[in-house]
């Protein structure tokens, strides 16, 4: 068997139902009917040689699973202990299974080694090493060749677990699927025996979930799985008595939280109150790229520049899809870790690869084009640029947020239909109820629908039968009620459109592009009951409590942005909120980073990091008498800029984002450049906070 055929073997083996159709097989694979009827072909020769026979039948354009559920548990149990004699090895397969084999061993590993592992002959081995020895070539790692012991590499252990990580995720493995003991194939087995990964993944497992626990940290499965491989390579050398190489150096702080989790995981697996440092830092290194979100922050004093950019992406996406996406507080932390982690994975030349990227492009493709047109105000911004596999994982935060947006303003009226008796439909009924916000009109049996939606505002029918000559939606689902028909019944809540006084932004209008927006910024209360991690009962700190005539100037005459910057600041400065170094540093900002301050049309939101200056919390604004460019893409020319002093950011990080809410509303800018006094200003706050 190739690949191939042993990916439609699993696939066979493991869906919930027995028979498939051979074109919707052909479809799911990307070939034609021909070759998945030749790959059924090789399945039955296979099961044929293990005395197998009959299990799996392809006749009249169909593929039958006929065994039982023992039955199938042998056959994965089988396919899952094959070697490279029952499995075809494809050339990219052996080089993969090579390089692992040298990046395994701690000693020379002979041609006679490879040949009777891989169940090929000496030439063709001699080929694919010299292929391999370019390949650890290009990425800095010598290739030996001792004629009397074999093939070793002289290579750093820090290099050694990174290019295992990395051979394994470019060839399309996954940690969280290596680590799936329910569904085995001949690579996760092989990887899984050859580093020894059985031997640690619980205690490993524990140690990583405690530290969830004990920092308050969100993971992914998948970056809780990448972790585990990770540590799991890193006990296997531990175990042995080796460490990474004590030269190796972090950049990040030793008294920082990452390195705090790095100790804190490493004592647990390693048993010791004081695991090697060079392991401690390699471990933070590694662990700085995912997006571990804090349930009430996001660590670190720079991240402020990263919610000012994903709020300005949210922005525009609130215009475009007619909702308001700026006050899901979920949205901004999550999405905000997330592009965190893009950018440090982008300036390490690392890859992320998303599992559920091809059902995404297909079941979202739309809200895919949407993001794909508006990337440019993250990568631009951020000097990145985004792939398929990251926009996807953007595009999943999207669809959630909306989802909760729809799940809140949509109670679809619904009719259920069964023809079984009254207690299957009522068991239907509850059943949709436990799984769906819905409100269930009517409980009636098919030849009753007529008379039952007449005059009834309905959105769709559930029915366990076909119907005919319904001019109302429907959809058919089985009695018992499916994970397929919970899905589908999703999809049809997706399609209900939002009523126009639900939204919670008013309609664009696409054909001039003006902002046409009555309600677009929330009280800070909202925003507390979004944050589960906001302290709960206090008083949460508003922009109108620290906006006083003193901070305000208006209508001064400045024509350029570094001057406006400075001129929006100098207040706090008077007031000694900020040093003349955090001046400089605000433009400083603009100067290194671009114009990302500029978030939204007409207004801009000057800052600098604490250390550069920040001595109390202030905010400060300017309104310009002659609109300024600073060479925004969309949000030219800036009307309005707002200074702020942010001496902690997790501790004002409420207060912040609500004034961006607030300054997101174009009614509010055009008060605000309508204002005659500076009490004007400060009433137009206090009214757009309460």
């Amino acid at each position: 068997m190739n690949t191939r055929v042993y990916e439609l073997l699993k696939f066979l083996l493991t869906q919930a139902e027995s028979t498939f159709s051979i074109d919707e097989l052909a479809d799911n694979f990307h070939v034609s009917t021909r070759t998945i009827r030749n790959y059924a072909k090789t399945i039955e020769d296979f099961l044929l040689n293990n005395k197998l026979e009959g299990l799996i039948f392809c006749a009249n354009n169909k593929i039958e699973y006929k065994g039982n559920s023992q039955q199938k548990f042998q056959l994965l149990s089988l396919i899952s202990k094959c070697n490279f004699y029952d499995y075809k090895l494809s050339v990219e397969e052996r080089y993969l299974i090579i390089s692992l084999m040298l990046l395994s061993s701690n000693g020379p590993i002979t041609i006679s080694d490879f040949s009777s592992s891989l169940f090929v002959d000496r030439g063709t081995i001699i080929k694919d090493l010299a292929f391999v020895s370019q390949q650890f070539s290009s990425y800095g790692i010598l290739f030996e060749d001792n004629k009397n012991k074999g093939f070793f590499l002289r290579i750093s252990e820090s290099q050694r677990i990174d290019l295992i990580c990395k051979l394994i995720y470019d060839f399309g493995l996954l940690p969280k699927e290596i680590y799936d003991f329910t569904v085995e194939n001949i690579f996760t087995v092989f990887i899984r025996n050859r580093f020894d990964l059985s031997k640690f993944f619980h205690g490993i497992e524990v140690a990583v979930s405690l530290a969830e626990k004990h920092y308050n940290i969100f993971m992914t499965d998948i970056e809780f799985y990448d972790i585990i491989f990770l540590l799991s390579l890193m006990a296997n050398k531990n175990f042995r008595g080796q460490s990474i190489e004590n030269t190796y150096e972090s950049s990040l702080n030793p008294q920082g939280n990452v390195f705090e989790i790095s100790r804190y995981v490493l004592k647990l697996i390693y048993i010791t109150n004081d695991p090697p440092k060079s392991d401690v830092a390699f471990l933070a290194d590694r662990i700085k790229k995912y997006t571990l979100t804090y349930s009430n922050e996001i660590i670190g004093e720079n991240s402020i520049n990263f919610y000012i950019i994903v709020k300005s992406f949210l922005y525009k996406l609130s215009l475009i899809y007619g909702i308001m996406l700026l006050n899901d507080y979920k949205l901004q932390q999550f999405l905000s870790a997330h592009i965190i982690g893009v950018y440090t994975r982008y300036n390490n030349h690392e890859k992320l690869y998303n599992p559920y990227k091809e059902e995404l492009l297909v079941q979202y493709s739309n809200d895919y084009q949407i993001l794909k047109a508006n990337s440019y105000i993250l990568e631009d911004n951020l000097d990145i640029k985004l792939d398929d596999d990251e926009l996807t994982y953007i595009l999943m935060h999207i669809v959630a947020a909306l989802e909760r947006i729809r799940q809140k303003n949509i109670v679809p009226n619904i009719i259920v239909v069964c023809d079984t008796g009254f207690s299957t439909s009522n068991f239907l009924a509850e059943k949709i109820k436990n799984y769906f916000r819905v409100n269930i009109l009517s409980i009636v049996a098919a030849h009753n629908l007529n008379n039952a939606i007449e005059n009834l505002k309905l959105d769709f029918i559930v029915s366990t039968i076909p119907l005919k000559n319904i001019n109302v939606p429907w959809i058919q689902v089985n009695p018992m009620f499916s994970e397929k028909d919970i899905n589908n019944i999703y999809k049809m809540i997706a399609k209900i459109p939002i009523e126009e006084d639900e939204r919670e932004i008013a309609r664009i209008e696409k054909t001039t592009q003006k902002i046409l927006i009555n309600q677009f910024s929330e009280d800070e209360n909202t925003c507390k009951e979004e944050n589960d991690g906001a302290a709960r009962g206090h008083n949460i700190l508003k922009v109108s409590d620290l906006l006083s005539e003193e901070y305000i100037l208006l209508d001064k005459p400045i024509y350029g942005w570094k001057e406006a910057i400075i001129a929006a600041g100098e207040p706090l400065l008077w007031n000694q909120k900020i040093t003349a170094q955090y001046l400089k540093a605000m433009v400083d900002v603009v100067t290194e980073n671009g114009p990302y301050i500029v978030f939204a049309p007409n207004v801009a939101v000057a800052h600098a990091n604490s250390t550069d200056g920040a001595v109390e919390i202030g905010v400060s604004l300017l309104r310009l008498a002659t609109p300024i460019e600073f060479g925004h893409k969309d949000n030219d020319p800036v009307k309005i800029v707002v200074a702020f002093s942010l001496t902690d950011v997790k501790k004002y990080l409420n207060m912040f984002l609500n004034v961006m809410n607030i300054l997101c509303n174009q009614s509010v800018i055009n008060e605000i450049c309508d204002a005659k006094t500076k009490q004007d200003i400060i009433n137009i706050f206090l009214k757009y906070n309460n």
